[in-house]
């Protein structure tokens, strides 16, 4: 009710207020909504194309054509339709095409990731945005170059510069596959294949790692390149100074050996190979025979301290007049041809025969026993590492010691053989005109029993700069030349490996030539 007809309800006379409000104008209603109809299209007048037709426009954008989605006339808001249309929008599809950066162009040119000279490793150029150093690079594709130029040996010919190319590729390749912390990792399993990858067999027989494949079938032999191996056979004056076991009349091989009436069994006769006290050797041991030997297993090297040089053992680093660090029993070993003959006698390998194998590598470990040292394991492979022999040997006496820090042997419980049975399964691989690999070998011979002649020693190849008797170790002269690590394992070494390394130190010595 408004205030002016309540007041002449009242029967009041009209307050100001109320005849104030009866003046104003009565409100107009509001009209009814009336639907617009949408606009017609207007003709617009044609006008030149600023960009390229929507055909060309989509070859240009990446990633798939936008999807047109119609919003529905009437939705309830804004929002609701906003997301009625991305749930009704279709996903857009992954590209199933892979990253061009992880992999290689497929006309690959190495010269432009490295300098390159012959007969020298490819020396690789810096990339600033690489997150792995340019040393540990460099140290790579030198190992690689080394593989390739050994695996390519046969290729050399058509294909001078292959072990170049790949081996920048392989560094490239793996580089795209690898980050900074996993960089060495894959490098390692990338060099483990490459070394256990046969020699190519002719110019096609190419390729990196993940990209060459082996011939499916029987693993068939390569072809060895005697004419290049030949002349790194030691001759006969070589092997009698390196101290090989020879016969008195090398031209007469049925020669007999002049033996001395006795064997040298007492005490005063035999001399400790570790302490070089006097002892007499027996069987069984008695009650502190096992620990009477006080000696120093390691080797003695020359120390630079405050300008003046010591002489130092390797194994606890004390001086030369330093009581032994080691405790065991006391051993000999013997080395003239005559005192081993008369205790097991010497034999030669048989003439040549279809299955006898042109070259192998041959290790052996050997261990103390009352006659000496004995032969407990041999272990001969193939020109390409395959492994042809590897077993344990029973000794002919009883052992003092297995010399288990050096053999890695503590028992020969599964030993098949003894010397005359492991030797009977080395001629029928093995002739005389079988060239054997090794490094010292005249201690491997001697531990045999076999008389040899062809014979390449990597001691003698690539000899100590003072000259003998002077020798530069197996694993220092592997670590050099080849750029690996072998005799890390605190178990001793494994002879397979030993042999290994020998024969790669041989390729690698016909690859850059006789006087590298």
């Amino acid at each position: 009710m408004s205030l002016l007809a309540r007041d002449t309800e009242a029967g009041r006379p009209a307050t100001t207020a109320a005849r104030s409000i009866a003046a104003l104008p009565a409100p107009v209603p509001a009209p009814e909504p009336v639907p617009v109809a949408p606009n017609p299209p207007t003709k617009r007048s044609a006008r030149p194309a600023l960009s390229a037709p929507p055909a060309k426009r989509r070859e240009l954008l990446p990633g798939p054509p936008v999807t047109q989605v119609k919003l529905p006339d009437a939705s309830p808001s804004f929002s609701a339709r906003v997301t009625a249309a991305i749930a009704s929008a279709p996903a857009p599809a992954l590209s199933k095409q892979p990253d061009p950066r992880t992999r290689l162009p497929t006309k690959f040119q190495a010269s432009a990731f490295a300098h390159m000279k012959s007969g020298r490793p490819p020396t690789l150029k810096a990339i600033l945005t690489c997150p792995v150093p340019l040393k540990t690079r460099q140290h790579v594709v030198e190992m690689f170059y080394e593989e390739f130029l050994r695996i390519y040996t046969p290729a050399m010919a058509h294909k001078p510069t292959a072990p170049h190319q790949h081996a920048v590729r392989q560094e490239q390749d793996l580089l795209h596959k690898s980050t900074k912390a996993t960089y060495s990792q894959v490098a390692s399993g990338i060099m483990k294949r490459l070394r256990a990858r046969p020699v190519a067999e002719n110019e096609k027989d190419t390729g990196i790692d993940g990209v060459w494949k082996p011939k499916p079938g029987a693993r068939s032999p390569h072809e060895i390149p005697m004419e290049l191996l030949l002349p790194l056979v030691a001759s006969p004056d070589e092997l009698r100074n390196l101290g090989y076991p020879t016969r008195p009349n090398p031209e007469d091989p049925e020669a007999a050996i002049s033996l001395p009436s006795e064997l040298p069994v007492q005490g005063e006769n035999q001399k400790c190979d570790r302490c070089s006290k006097n002892f007499e050797p027996k069987w069984p041991l008695e009650e502190g025979d096992d620990t009477i030997c006080k000696h120093h297993w390691g080797y003695l090297r020359t120390v630079n301290q405050e300008g003046s040089k010591f002489r130092l053992w390797s194994c606890c680093h004390a001086t030369i007049e330093s009581e032994g660090c080691s405790l065991g029993p006391h051993v000999f070993k013997e080395e003239q041809t005559e005192l081993l003959e008369k205790r097991i006698p010497f034999k030669t390998l048989p003439k040549s025969s279809p299955t006898s194998k042109k070259i192998v590598g041959i290790d052996c470990e050997m261990s103390y026993t009352t006659g000496g040292m004995e032969l407990t394991r041999v272990s001969v492979i193939d020109y390409d590492g395959a492994r042809l022999i590897d077993e344990l040997v029973r000794t002919t006496f009883p052992v003092l010691d297995y010399n288990t820090r050096w053999s890695g042997i503590d028992n020969l419980d599964k030993a098949r053989y003894d010397l005359d049975g492991v030797r009977e399964l080395l001629d029928t691989m093995l002739s005389k005109e079988t060239i054997i690999v090794g490094h010292g070998l005249e201690n491997d011979l001697r531990a045999m029993r076999i008389f040899h002649e062809q014979i390449i020693d990597t001691a003698a190849l690539y000899p100590h700069p003072r000259g003998l008797p002077e020798r530069h170790p197996l694993r220092l002269l592997t670590q050099k030349v080849l750029g690996r690590f072998i005799q890390q394992g605190q178990n001793g070494h494994d002879s397979i490996e030993d042999a290994k390394a020998c024969l790669d130190l041989v390729k690698h010595k016909i690859s850059k030539g006789q006087f590298c």
